[in-house]
């Protein structure tokens, strides 16, 4: 579920914002609470070198840093890049063909020194509309998150994220290369 980042201005008036979708938020602190362990690295070496005590405040945020840490799956977003639909015959507005998108992405690093690995797969799925089925939901009824329900029931998405998640794994860390010595 998403959520808002509401705000009160300088007079105290509510502010509303658009939604904020949680793997953002989470993205965010993950970046942030990685970035404080590397800033604050350099304390371990230098405790296993001279024996100098790490600060307890230090220890403190760093342990809160990895605790906060989660959700580093990389997560797939589904979505409908387009629907086919009947003009006319029995199903008229009857969806028959779902075209798709699944993008993954994984950033590597924080500020200047960060990367994102995007990789995405695109297809599309035949349907056959039915007005007389349960269930049945009108053209102008349907939302994206109905489609994509109806996309994942025909597809195999356990492979294709699968597949995802191994182009990017080749991307930070590719087995062959291109280019000229010269």
């Amino acid at each position: 579920m998403a959520q808002t980042n509401d705000f009160y201005d300088v007079n105290g008036n509510l502010v509303r914002s658009e939604p904020v979708d949680p793997k953002i938020i989470q993205r965010d602190d993950n970046l942030s609470n990685r970035a404080y362990l590397k800033e604050t690295d350099w304390y371990v070496p230098r405790k296993a070198e001279t024996g100098k005590s790490i600060p307890d405040d230090v220890l403190a945020k760093r342990e809160a840093a990895r605790a906060a840490i989660m959700g580093d799956e990389i997560v797939a977003t589904w979505r409908i890049e387009n629907l086919d639909r009947q003009l006319t015959g029995d199903a008229v507005g009857g969806v028959t063909v779902a075209h798709w998108r699944v993008v993954k992405e994984e950033t590597v690093g924080t500020g200047e020194d960060a990367v994102t690995h995007s990789v995405n797969a695109y297809g599309a799925v035949n349907l056959t509309p039915d007005p007389a089925s349960e269930g049945y939901i009108e053209y102008a009824n349907l939302t994206e998150s109905d489609v994509i329900g109806w996309v994942k029931s025909r597809v195999d998405v356990a492979a294709i994220e699968a597949r995802l998640t191994s182009k990017i794994e080749e991307q930070k860390t590719p087995s062959t290369a291109t280019g000229v010595p010269w």
